[in-house]
């Protein structure tokens, strides 16, 4: 066999045999041996017959013929065909006459050598193979890392915010979340909390929520921040911006604070110890180098706690954009909110007395106020054109938008110093191309433009709500105008791509 595999010896020899030289040992050569042999050889394989069959005797001084492979690829040696031992020998396929065919080995021809920093040197192209270390290290690095007080699955309007954002980041961070936080397109890291937290949390939280999310989210947050290595931190909430200026601090890092109207209410229910929330709440909000908040109401708040104007960004957070909405296919009115007492709820109930009786009220939701509300609707009359219909999935929500002619939910400032800090879903209404009735006790200022998106009315007053809603459905020009303006304003500026780039913007300045 040549060294190539599947070409044959009497191949070539038919050829003209290039490959067959002469050998001589002991003796010299004639051109008559030579084509005596060359013959031989010849006729042989015109048969197709072996050739050790036709040899003659071996004896000394006898020209003996070999075959050897032209491996002209090999760096141009002509070397013998077979593959190399593990001492640098190679297989020499030879036919010799009177032994068999034996293999004999060879010495391989050594190859030129030189140093591979040299080999590599001023040749585009050259590839090295990075240090595995380092590439690990930059395949765990993130941009930031977010500590959230709940994220998805959880439901909620800081949640819903934190998630639509951030995943729509240029570099989406590492998620810092209470167990079982996970979402498909994101990277989340659920704490789960242990039995000294699980101990702990009630005398904490009473002290101060700051404090319990120190004790259970510290050994987790600093891990991650020293094996990701990001380069900058953010404190999804106020209960954690103590926690993101600890680790800033100890790691010589930038924080971001994200602020959303009710947690930074000085006049509010106060937070554990009026003097420990002073120092936690207070000094971290001061310490960090920028603070998101959704609007000007929020920002106002922050002037409160000798925060800088300078390091407060105004984030438009909003709704998804949607097409032009067709005509309601009903003329009743809407609540989706957690049930509690700031909603303002009950204030819609009562107004149901005062209007048509062929008008519906569907809320959906649930919450701690959901009996008293129920029980409200009974002693009110209206228990039939109250409809608590609980949490809905997302189609069946949408179907709850396109039904309905308004959006109502009034929301109040309550005596316990609850307020509403933005309010989300009038974005999501206004989506919709539905007009809104929401209240003016907090953030409701930024979410709803009186007049062009919706009206604002006072969340106590039972008539000051059923003459907005009367006013919308009497008049049908008016209401589609305003659910169109408020689509418009969701698709022009105040919607979920729009907060991201915000949010990016501040944080490829900081990092």
């Amino acid at each position: 066999m040549d060294g190539r595999r599947g070409v044959r010896a009497r191949h070539r020899l038919a050829a003209g045999a290039p490959g067959i030289h002469q050998r001589v040992r002991g003796g010299g050569s004639s051109a008559g041996a030579a084509a005596a042999g060359d013959g031989r050889l010849r006729r042989v394989a015109a048969r197709g017959q072996s050739p050790a069959s036709h040899r003659a005797p071996r004896a000394a001084g006898v020209h003996r013929l070999a075959v050897r492979a032209d491996l002209d690829g090999l760096a141009g040696f002509r070397c013998a065909g077979g593959r190399a031992d593990r001492r640098g020998y190679r297989a020499e396929h030879r036919l010799h006459p009177g032994d068999g065919g034996r293999a004999h080995r060879v010495r391989a021809p050594e190859r030129p050598t030189r140093p591979r920093a040299a080999a590599g040197a001023g040749r585009p192209g050259v590839l090295r193979r990075p240090h595995p270390t380092s590439a690990r290290d930059a395949l765990n690095r993130v941009r930031s890392l977010l500590l959230a007080a709940s994220f998805p699955p959880a439901l909620g309007g800081i949640e819903t915010l934190l998630y639509q954002t951030s995943r729509r980041l240029a570099e989406p961070p590492l998620v810092i979340a209470p167990h079982p936080a996970c979402t498909p397109d994101m990277r989340v890291t659920a704490v789960r909390t242990n039995l000294s937290a699980r101990l702990s949390y009630r005398p904490l939280w009473a002290a101060h929520p700051s404090l319990y999310f120190l004790h259970a989210f510290l050994q987790p947050a600093f891990h991650a921040a020293r094996q990701h290595k990001p380069r900058v931190i953010q404190a999804g909430h106020v209960y954690l911006a103590p926690l993101a200026w600890l680790i800033a601090r100890r790691l010589k890092l930038p924080f971001v604070a994200y602020a959303y109207g009710q947690e930074v209410w000085r006049g509010g229910h106060p937070m554990g110890m009026r003097a420990l929330d002073a120092q936690l709440r207070g000094s971290a909000l001061r310490a960090a180098d920028r603070v998101l908040v959704p609007g000007q109401f929020t920002a106002g708040l922050l002037a409160e706690w000798h925060v800088l104007e300078e390091r407060t960004v105004s984030v438009p957070y909003g709704a998804e954009p949607r097409p032009r909405a067709e005509p309601p296919s009903g003329s009743g009115l809407l609540s989706v909110a957690r049930l509690v007492p700031r909603k303002g709820i009950d204030t819609v109930i009562r107004a149901m007395r005062t209007l048509p009786a062929s008008l519906e009220y569907r809320v959906v939701g649930s919450g701690p106020d959901e009996y008293r509300l129920r029980q409200l609707a009974t002693v009110e009359g209206v228990a039939d054109r109250v409809h608590f219909l609980g949490r809905l999935d997302d189609r069946a929500l949408e179907d709850e938008y396109r039904r309905c002619a308004i959006f109502v939910l009034p929301a109040r400032r309550t005596s316990l110093g609850d307020l509403e800090g933005y309010g989300l879903v009038y974005f999501e209404a206004a989506a919709w191309g539905r007009p809104v009735i929401a209240g003016r006790s907090g953030g409701e200022v930024d979410a709803v433009v009186d007049g062009q998106t919706g009206v604002l009315v006072d969340g106590e007053s039972v008539d000051q709500v059923a003459r907005a809603v009367t006013s919308l459905l009497t008049d049908p020009r008016r209401l589609e105008l305003l659910g169109e303006q408020g689509r418009q304003r969701v698709e022009a500026s105040h919607n979920w791509a729009r907060a991201a780039r915000v949010v990016d913007a501040t944080l490829a300045q900081l990092a």
